[in-house]
C-alpha cells in the first residue's frame, strides 16, 4: 500500500515499525514522501491506547479485526479473555 503515498508530501510512521531502522530504510527506498516518525513517547502511548481499545472491543464482543485492514476473509472478534 505504500505505492499510494509514494509521491505525496509526507507519511506518518507509528507503531512498533517506527523503531525498525531496516523497515524505515526500505520505505525510503520505495517512496519519495517525507517519512515522519514522532517522538518515541508518542509512538508508545498511541500503541498502548490502540491495544486498550482493541481489548475493550473484545470484552464487549465487538468486531476488532477488520478484513479491510488485515486481508482476512471476514471481520472477526480477535483476542482472548482470561480470569483468575
Amino acid at each position: 500500500q505504500i505505492a499510494k503515498f509514494a509521491d505525496t508530501g509526507s507519511l506518518l510512521i507509528t507503531g512498533g515499525g517506527a523503531f525498525n531502522r531496516f523497515l524505515l530504510f526500505r520505505l525510503k527506498e520505495f517512496s519519495r514522501a517525507e517519512l515522519c516518525v514522532p517522538d518515541p513517547l508518542l509512538v508508545n502511548y498511541k500503541e498502548a491506547l490502540i491495544f486498550a481499545f482493541l481489548g475493550l472491543k473484545r470484552w464487549r464482543s465487538e468486531l476488532n479485526c477488520l478484513k479491510s485492514v488485515t486481508g482476512a476473509k471476514r471481520d472477526s472478534v480477535g483476542g482472548a479473555i482470561y480470569s483468575s
